[in-house]
């Protein structure tokens, strides 16, 4: 097979043969200085509604929203689409941010999952598994965030005390195989993915988001784009090797299925044999059918 042929095949094979499936992790909306109130500050709305233009860059098809539910003791916005829960934490940040995202990304007004309260962050988690969509994002309280990730089985010390009031961070996990995280930090106003000393250090031995977009060649917006030769790395090259093998794998299981498909149905024909001039006849006795014949040919002689 020609080598065009195989990147042909890797590259409409590849979306079937291996399931994206990554967990995004933002903190809430920036909280106003008066404890009572549950919504966001201004500042805050502006960072809820440019969350989109980040993750546009890596989420290629619509994503599941999680956020937590919220007792409404004072309305933030209106909203015909959601019921809140009196069982629930007073704040509806969670609850803004990820509407927010909704809205810019998904372009529907009632796809955010509110199921759960915060506390219940277990619960959540264990229904990411039913998740079809490659993408979901858990827009919840910082505090729980940590919870969350150790929850899955990755070890992170709590979040530090002096980054309190930082509402930039994004963790994403790849869930496949082995649960790994990586992080970034996101400012909107500047457009870039400069974390804080504070942050850095917290987080330093895990890699950035953008390392794990470059370890496996995909590129903004083109999920399953195979990387060009003149930007190949060992990730990439390692990444395409990969691949070869799952096709490689996928065509030999193919080719050895076919083949003892065709052997079962030989040892069908040969134990049921069917006359091919009477195809519809199954014939037990070869002998007594060409008898048959002949006895009739003499009827018709006479």
């Amino acid at each position: 097979m020609r080598p065009y042929l195989i990147l042909h095949l890797i590259l409409f094979l590849d979306p079937v043969l291996s399931t994206f499936h990554n967990i995004w992790l933002i903190r809430h909306c920036d909280k106003p200085s008066d404890k009572t109130n549950p919504c966001c500050t201004n500042y805050g709305y502006d960072r809820a509604n440019n969350w989109y233009n980040y993750f546009n860059q890596y989420i290629e098809s619509e994503p599941y929203i999680y956020a937590s539910n919220y007792n409404e003791k004072k309305q933030c916005t209106v909203s015909n689409y959601y019921i809140s829960d009196s069982e629930c934490q007073k704040s509806q940040r969670m609850f803004l941010t990820a509407q927010a995202i909704s809205d810019s990304i998904n372009y529907m007004k009632d796809d955010v999952n509110i199921d759960f309260c915060t506390g219940q962050y277990a619960d959540l988690i264990d229904t990411t598994n039913t998740i079809k969509n490659n993408d979901i994002i858990i827009v919840w309280e910082h505090t729980e965030i940590v919870d969350m990730i150790n929850y899955i089985g990755i070890d992170i010390e709590k979040w530090p005390d002096d980054a309190n009031h930082e509402y930039n961070v994004v963790f994403m996990i790849d869930m496949n195989d082995q649960p790994t995280l990586y992080y970034d930090c996101y400012n909107w106003e500047n457009r870039d993915t400069i974390c804080s000393p504070v942050i850095d250090k917290w987080l330093k031995k895990h890699d950035r988001i953008s390392y794990y977009y470059r370890k496996y060649g995909i590129e903004s917006d083109h999920r399953y784009m195979l990387t060009t030769p003149s930007t190949i790395t060992n990730d990439n090259c390692s990444a395409l090797f990969i691949n070869v093998f799952k096709v490689t794998s996928f065509v030999t299981i193919f080719g050895l299925f076919i083949f003892v498909l065709k052997k079962l149905i030989d040892f069908i024909k040969s134990k049921h044999p069917v006359s091919r001039k009477y195809k519809y006849v199954r014939i037990s006795d070869e002998t007594q059918l060409i008898d048959n014949l002949t006895q009739k040919h003499k009827y018709t002689q006479t």
